[in-house]
């Protein structure tokens, strides 16, 4: 089929349609995961959490690695009953616009768990590096994509409240169009 219709029996085999968002066979099913609703409560912040971006790491012997730049290591209270792909806020951390204008949004950065390492450890993505932190080179600071630092204490907001069924391609938010004069 070159046309780029969808075949005649696409029913039968469930496929939707090729390249579609980039991705080269999207098919369609009925047992998509479901992410049930966060169960953890009174989780907070540890320590003021602060992350700067990082391109690599000097390895043994003089040479140099890769980091994984969209995720950082958040400390909290308690990880118990925490799972992977719970949605957060921080109360007052505000997302701040990307590109070069850095205006800060009306709304809370919203994140999510990849991955829970331990006790008291969270993976989260993305990555909150601070508009407000001197700590960083105005390079660094172009990456930022908060508006304040984690406050100690901040309590940990969970989003996903109710089972819900997930979507494999995005979530519903991720999306943003940005554009600037």
């Amino acid at each position: 089929n070159r046309s780029n219709r969808i075949a005649d029996d696409a029913y039968l085999n469930g496929q939707i349609q090729n390249q579609i968002a980039g991705v080269s066979e999207v098919f369609r099913h009925n047992k998509l995961l479901r992410l049930t609703a966060a169960a953890a409560s009174e989780v907070t912040v540890t320590g003021t959490q602060t992350f700067k971006p990082e391109a690599s790491v000097a390895l043994p012997g003089g040479s140099f690695g890769n980091v994984d730049h969209r995720f950082a290591s958040l400390t909290v209270s308690d990880t118990t009953d925490i799972k992977v792909g719970d949605k957060f806020t921080f109360p007052g951390v505000k997302a701040v616009a990307l590109g070069t204008t850095k205006q800060v949004q009306d709304y809370d950065q919203t994140f999510t768990v990849a991955q829970v390492v331990d006790g008291t450890t969270l993976q989260i993505s993305p990555k909150p590096i601070s508009l407000a932190d001197a700590g960083l080179t105005p390079l660094e600071r172009s990456y930022a994509n908060i508006e304040i630092d984690i406050p100690s204490g901040s309590d940990v907001n969970f989003l996903n409240t109710t089972d819900t069924q997930t979507n494999i391609i995005m979530a519903n938010d991720s999306l943003v169009l940005a554009s600037q004069p």
